[in-house]
Order: structure tokens, then C-alpha cells, then sequence
């Protein structure tokens, strides 16, 4: 009698586990992708325009964005408060976002807000709040080359402005929110 057993041989199985894993690691790849050039996206159209922006506007008027006028880093402080209206005055406009108004970026669900600052140092600086830790890693990666969070123009809001390091990333606390400082580098 001849047994007639239809079944995978191991040849047949491996190559269909080989396929599955390239069709995961397809969409692991494509999904870091999509993450990078949110991230990017995030840094290049919102961040660097009110960097853009607000560099401008001392260029044409020898004042901070959203300062009294004649004033020079005396507010710790500077409410976004007529800043659209500050821009159009002199030809410039506010970069685009996604957010309810024009200092606030969805980025993946998470408003992130930015408002004006001067540490105690006088120096001038973007505060984002609520800001993705993964974002807020990509960003001090894209500005300092390095993503430790206490040194360079991206900071973690640390205490005493001296920065303060990322959150580990770890599965828990993927989504986890933090603070940072971009500091503007006025002429």
C-alpha cells in the first residue's frame, strides 16, 4: 500500500517563514519612514519657520517677537498675544500648521505648543510643551548631531537652564511627553 500524506516538506515551510519575514520587515521599515518624515516635517515646516519667522522680524524692526516695543529680552515670558498681527505689519506671515492656532503642531495626536521664553541668561528660546520624547530625540539629533538633550540648541527643559537628558524610550513609556528649549541664535 503506498501512503499518500500530503504535507509541507521543511524546504516549503521555510521559504513561506523567509516570505512572512520579509513582509515585516517591509512594513517595519516603511512605518520608521513615515515617522522620520513626520519628524522632519515637524523640525523643517513649524520649528524652523518660527525660527525663520521670528529672526526676520528682529531683523526688520530691532525687536523680539512679541516684546514690548523697545524692549530687548525683558519678559520671561513672551505671550503669543498680536504676534500674527506683529508679522503682517511688517510683510512676514506665520508658518503653516495643522494646530488650532498658530503656535500649535499636531504631531501624531499631541498638540505641541510653542511659546517665546528668555532664560536667565538673557538667551532667547522656543519652549515646546507637550513634546514626544521620540520627536524631541529626532530634533536634538537633526539641530546637535547628538541626542543627549543637555547641550546645543535643543534642549531638555532642565533646571537652572542647563538642559536635561531624554527619558529613556522604552515600550512603557513610548508615548511619553516631555519638555524642550530651542534656543534662537539672534545676529
Amino acid at each position: 500500500m503506498k501512503d499518500n500524506n500530503k504535507g509541507f516538506t521543511l524546504i516549503e515551510m521555510a521559504i513561506v517563514l523567509v516570505i512572512i519575514g520579509l513582509i515585516l520587515g517591509a512594513v517595519t521599515k516603511g512605518r520608521d519612514i513615515l515617522d522620520s518624515a513626520k519628524q522632519k516635517n515637524f523640525y523643517s515646516i513649524f520649528l524652523k519657520g518660527w525660527d525663520l519667522s521670528v529672526t526676520s522680524y528682529y531683523d526688520r524692526t530691532h525687536m523680539i517677537l512679541g516684546s514690548t516695543p523697545g524692549t530687548f529680552a525683558s519678559s520671561s515670558s513672551y505671550q503669543m498675544d498680536n504676534v500674527i498681527t506683529n508679522l503682517e505689519a511688517v510683510g512676514l506671515e506665520a508658518p503653516v500648521t495643522n494646530g488650532a492656532t498658530a503656535n500649535v503642531m499636531n504631531y501624531s495626536g499631541q498638540d505641541v505648543t510653542l511659546t517665546f521664553r528668555t532664560d536667565s541668561n538673557n538667551k532667547n528660546y522656543f519652549r515646546l510643551t507637550p513634546i514626544p520624547v521620540s520627536l524631541a530625540i529626532a530634533i536634538d539629533t537633526m539641530v546637535d548631531g547628538e541626542m543627549d538633550g543637555t547641550t546645543g540648541q535643543f534642549l531638555g527643559d532642565g533646571n537652572k537652564d542647563t538642559g536635561a537628558a531624554w527619558t529613556e524610550l522604552t515600550t512603557a513609556t513610548q508615548d511619553a511627553t516631555t519638555t524642550a528649549r530651542y534656543y534662537i541664535n539672534f545676529p
